[in-house]
């Protein structure tokens, strides 16, 4: 009827309480009305977690006049993702634009350590829970439960797991790079390795390199002698144009499957190496639905009906390892982690089943043995 009457009163006063504002008294505000013209939802929905929401309440509640309102839905996502980085950001009295940088990460505290406030430690708490591991309740304070859940998280990501929450942790929790600076053991890169090249990484602590099965960045068996000749392993990787939606369909996955087999075949990998296939995109949810499952289902049966004795694993953002993971078409993954904007590394936990986790593009040594790698946590 266009009035303000005690129909929309009790209305707003609903909705404060859902969006967890302590204040209730009926007046749209505009960043009330703000959060009523979208499409986010502010109550519970299917599959949505109580203490996720619980989460996402107390983050409007207290750091509103930052984040604005976001869902409270009990859904893990981009946008409880950026809040928790803001309201971090708020808490060390930086500017809160929620993109995670070397300040924010600098201005992290230790906990338990001198300040270790209780602020700081409920966002840790937050934190933990929305990456998988739970701290046994949301009380600002370090106890048992919470050390139990840093140590799990550490472990889990490859950190030393000391139960202490240092900078490392936190980016580890809120960033999908997490610490950029990070010291890996693997590496991958599209350049040959020469006997120099392979002196260089060696030198700089790897151990691992990722190369091409085919294309132009293809290696060879000669290069394969001079990689082992230098005690290192390498990881075999399938990309052809795995870089837009388009390429993604079923026969593109028949005819990948085929190609990556004969690659493999012919430079000698041996029984059970796992052949990464590449989706090297920002690939969208309802993307890996409609197209990218169906072009892993059909590299699995491929791989099946010609009795391959390879395995597939899978080189992509979070969210698309994850669900090909569990859709039962890979069985590892290396997370494309550096694109740390990407809409399916933003938001999503590190897959379960990862074993390489790209962080970092970076240059080693000089003359014929500099090389650039990208640094990967293996």
């Amino acid at each position: 009827d266009g009035g303000y009457g005690n129909g929309v009163i009790t209305a707003i006063k609903k909705f404060q309480s859902d969006a967890g504002l302590t204040t209730q008294d009926g007046i749209t505000t505009p960043m009330i009305f703000k959060a009523l013209l979208n499409t986010d939802a502010y109550v519970l929905i299917s599959g949505g977690d109580t203490n996720i929401r619980t989460i996402q309440q107390n983050l409007n509640r207290d750091y509103n006049s930052v984040i604005g309102l976001i869902p409270s839905n009990g859904v893990y996502s981009r946008s409880t993702n950026t809040a928790l980085i803001k309201a971090v950001q708020h808490e060390e009295g930086n500017s809160t634009d929620g993109i995670w940088g070397s300040t924010t990460q600098a201005g992290c505290p230790i906990i338990p350590g001198t300040n270790a406030t209780k602020k700081f430690i409920l966002l840790l708490q937050y934190s933990l829970y929305c990456n998988g591991y739970n701290p046994n309740g949301f009380d600002g304070l370090y106890g048992n439960g919470l050390k139990t859940a840093i140590i799990n998280f550490q472990q889990f990501v490859g950190l030393t797991a000391d139960g202490y929450a240092g900078s490392q942790t936190w980016a580890s929790l809120l960033v999908s790079t997490g610490d950029p600076n990070r010291k890996g053991t693997a590496c991958d890169c599209s350049t040959t390795i020469t006997a120099e090249k392979a002196a260089t990484l060696k030198a700089n602590g790897y151990e691992i390199v990722g190369r091409y099965l085919t294309g132009i960045y293809a290696m060879t068996h000669d290069e394969l002698e001079t990689i082992f000749a230098n005690n290192l392993k390498v990881v075999p990787i399938f990309e052809v144009g795995g870089y837009n939606l388009i390429y993604f369909t079923s026969s593109q996955g028949v005819s990948d499957a085929n190609s990556a087999i004969a690659a493999a075949n012919n430079l000698g990998f041996p029984d059970g190496t796992i052949i990464y296939f590449t989706v090297d995109f920002d690939a969208l949810d309802i993307n890996v639905t409609n197209a990218i499952i169906p072009y892993f289902k059909a590299i699995k049966n491929t791989f099946t009906e010609l009795g391959s004795k390879y395995n597939i694993g899978i080189y992509a953002p979070r969210n698309v390892c994850s669900r090909i993971a569990n859709a039962g078409y890979s069985c590892s993954s290396f997370v494309c982690d550096m694109s740390s904007g990407f809409s399916g590394n933003l938001g999503y936990t590190l897959p379960q089943d990862w074993a390489f986790d790209q962080i970092h593009t970076i240059s080693l040594g000089s003359g014929s043995g500099h090389i650039e790698i990208d640094n990967d946590i293996s």
